[in-house]
């Protein structure tokens, strides 16, 4: 039997990131709230959300819900790669 691969993982990683932040900055933009407003309704400390916001960190589903919640917004956010070319 022949062994699996799969492909790297870190490209695609940023990817994810950036399209999480992008969401959320667009849905932060729309709510018409402040980063540390967002934070304060998330229960959040402000940093992280500035972090998440830069796509510099990975947030869980559970954190994307939380600051969904905390914005009264639903995100619709496309998690396949980008393709080549």
């Amino acid at each position: 039997m022949a062994a699996k691969t799969t492909a790297p993982v870190a490209p695609v990683r940023g990817d994810i990131a950036e399209k999480v932040a992008e969401a959320l900055r667009s849905a932060q933009e729309k709510a018409g709230i402040s980063r540390s407003e967002l934070a304060r309704r998330a229960g959040k400390r402000p940093g992280y959300v500035t972090n998440l916001m830069r796509g510099q960190v990975n947030p869980t589903v559970l954190t994307v819900a939380q600051l969904a919640h905390a914005m009264d917004c639903e995100l619709w956010i496309l998690l396949a790669p980008r393709r080549a070319g």
